[in-house]
């Protein structure tokens, strides 16, 4: 639950460094540009709108008593109801869009996720639409955080006292969101050398483990820092032995990691591709083909590079805050239907959609997401 208290936070919080200026480092360059990216956009009306209820609906969000107290509920009614209006109008700036068109599809499913909580909240599914809200706050991280683009976020509520109180993983999804890496990596350094399995204060060495590479190969796209985790790892002998496995596969990864590498075609995609020996392989084909989909592409080019990314989401399911590989399986299905990658991306996304409805009494597909498959399979004849 703290977890997911952090991450709205996070999401309130992004209203002040939307709207700030660029800063410049007594280098000269600006902190926007050090990655060669666009700096962040400014929020246009309908964010702002979003932001404010969702500082309104925080009391009731992580308190399920106040949540389905009777008398709150026209006022928590009027705010999910005018949050879901205001995500109908999200833009983002076209340059950000430009360098990842596939942003856009985020916003929507933002959008689908509160619409649906008005629906739920309206019919009387009052827990079920607490538990939509928590988690809808959770797009707005991905759009922040799944690429190294943008500058570094800085806030005085930025490290709030009770920050420090919880788990080093929990603090370091604080600072990913934020865009502090290089913080967030060394907190995971640091943590993962002084752990002791007789610590009284337990946290999740594997989730802190993959938290860090993520941050080392995805976001700062860095083989020596990758590198310098594993050897953190296998120098704590208090560690769980069953690390040793995963670390063994990332050693493997990284041996073949040529960091003079340039990843700018579908041939050099195909070649990560091919290694399929740990995650590391899918962290760095994320960014590389997030670019990739800003160049000029044909229909075949399109949907191979849109499939290859929902593999590589789908392979950091365990791993990245927000998975959303089925996303990427239907953008290319409907961008490029008449590819010959439409019907491989087709059968991911069926699998993808009825594993998440699947239970112990078997596949229950609403007719809704039936027929949304439907029309799916029709763009491709």
């Amino acid at each position: 639950m703290k977890n997911i208290i952090l991450n709205l936070f996070l999401v309130l919080s992004f209203g002040a460094c939307q709207t700030r200026p660029t800063v410049v480092r007594n280098d000269g360059v600006s902190e926007a540009h050090r990655f060669d990216y666009a700096a962040p956009p400014v929020w246009n009306a309908s964010m702002q709108t979003i932001k404010q209820h969702l500082v309104n609906l925080e009391p009731y969000i992580f308190d399920n008593t106040q949540f389905a107290a009777k008398e709150k509920r026209k006022y928590i009614a009027k705010e999910i109801h005018g949050m879901a209006a205001a995500s109908k109008n999200i833009k983002h700036d076209p340059a950000i869009e430009s360098k990842d068109p596939t942003v856009k599809f985020v916003a929507e499913q933002f959008s689908e996720e509160m619409q649906d909580a008005d629906e739920n909240f309206t019919a009387g599914r009052i827990e079920f639409t607490r538990w939509q809200l928590m988690k809808a706050t959770r797009y707005c991280l991905e759009c922040h955080t799944r690429t190294r683009d943008g500058s570094e976020i800085r806030s005085a509520s930025n490290n709030p006292p009770y920050i420090k109180t919880l788990p080093p993983p929990d603090q370091m999804e604080v600072l990913i969101a934020f865009r502090q890496f290089e913080p967030a990596f060394d907190l995971a350094i640091e943590s993962l050398s002084k752990y002791k399995s007789s610590d009284k204060t337990t946290f999740s060495v594997e989730r802190l483990s993959r938290m860090g590479l993520l941050v080392a190969v995805q976001y700062m796209q860095n083989r020596d820092k990758a590198l310098q985790l594993v050897e953190v790892i296998e120098r704590n002998k208090e560690l769980p032995s069953y690390l040793n496995d995963s670390t063994r596969l990332w050693k493997k990864s990284i041996d073949k990691w040529n960091p003079n590498e340039r990843l700018e075609t579908l041939v050099s995609f195909r070649e990560i591709t091919k290694l399929d020996l740990s995650e590391i392989e899918s962290m760095r084909l994320i960014p590389a083909l997030l670019r990739h989909m800003k160049n000029p592409l044909s229909s075949e080019e399109l949907g191979e590079t849109l499939y290859l990314t929902g593999n590589s989401y789908d392979n950091l399911a365990k791993v990245s805050m927000l998975s959303i590989p089925e996303k990427y399986f239907e953008l290319c299905i409907t961008k490029a239907p008449q590819s010959t990658w439409a019907k491989k991306c087709y059968d991911r996304y069926e699998e993808l959609t009825e594993l998440g409805y699947t239970g112990s009494s078997g596949v229950h597909v609403p007719k809704k997401v039936r027929d949304h498959l439907s029309e799916l399979k029709r763009l491709m004849l």
